[in-house]
């Protein structure tokens, strides 16, 4: 939120001033800051390293303070992945179940804070969208789900989404669905997600998690995070907005243009990691 970043930015403030040796590190800042913000950071001493985590808020942020800003890339990248936990264990055996019967198996992850304050009307439009998804991709494809909740705050968190738009999907389908298990930790679905074929998501360090899997993802964005962070792989035509995602059709059409290309996403992403991890490095160099 803009006041608990503008409370950030005056801690670091004050750490620098007393003489700290101080970094604001892994942030990204979307095309139209608000005025306080941008004062909060000109106020920074200039001993303040800044660390931009993506090409699209290093050029922001870098045009609007007129003083140097580094380009890193989110340090969730360094997360080290979990695959051998009891929590995780029986996911990935269940996933290679599904790849030995000639299945595809997809991620899908839904997150409520994309919606902003959409009202529930709005939201039961959202998960009305992603069933019918699931149901027709599921007609065409020979696929498995796997839905991922990976935010856990709120009444209406990613674990409640995932149990409402798993009873919504035809029974046919959930025969061949599961959810991650609860609790779940980063770590772990960052283990989880290596197996899987592709993922759609709603949530940022979901796809850092996948990316740093090289796992092919898509994004449903919100203030241009996905944007800047698909930017870092030169990833295009992968991001839809909340909007476009509650059109007839649309979800459909990127998990099948995520299926098409999911192959040569991957070798993409897989070139770029490398130079991704460095950026992320960086951060605490």
């Amino acid at each position: 939120s803009p006041i608990l970043s503008s409370r950030l930015l005056a801690l670091s403030s004050l750490a620098a001033s007393a003489g700290a040796e101080t970094s604001v590190i892994s942030f990204s800042i979307n095309e139209n800051p608000t005025t306080n913000a941008l004062e909060a950071f000109r106020s920074l001493p200039a001993s303040v390293r800044l660390c931009a985590r993506d090409p699209l808020s290093h050029e922001r942020l870098a045009n609007h303070l007129l003083r140097p800003v580094s380009l890193t890339a989110d340090i969730a990248f360094l997360l080290k992945p979990i695959r051998d936990s009891v929590t995780v264990t029986p996911v990935l055996e269940w996933i290679a179940e599904q790849k030995d019967a000639g299945r595809l198996v997809v991620g899908i992850n839904a997150n409520r804070q994309v919606l902003g304050a959409a009202p529930q009307e709005t939201l039961a439009m959202f998960i009305d969208a992603y069933s019918q998804a699931l149901d027709e991709l599921y007609a065409l494809e020979k696929v498995s789900y796997l839905l991922i909740a990976h935010d856990f705050r709120g009444s209406d968190n990613d674990q409640v989404l995932a149990e409402v738009i798993l009873a919504r999907m035809a029974p046919e389908v959930r025969v061949h669905t599961r959810l991650t298990p609860v609790p779940c930790k980063a770590a772990e679905i960052k283990g989880i997600c290596a197996d899987l074929d592709f993922v759609l998501t709603a949530r940022m360090h979901c796809a850092i998690a996948c990316l740093g899997q090289t796992t092919p993802v898509a994004g449903i964005g919100y203030q241009d995070k996905f944007e800047g962070l698909f930017l870092h792989f030169g990833l295009g035509g992968m991001v839809m907005t909340p909007e476009q995602a509650l059109q007839p059709g649309s979800l459909l059409d990127m998990l099948l243009k995520l299926m098409r290309e999911r192959d040569a996403l991957r070798v993409q992403i897989a070139a770029e990691l490398p130079r991704i991890l460095a950026l992320a490095e960086d951060n605490v160099a």
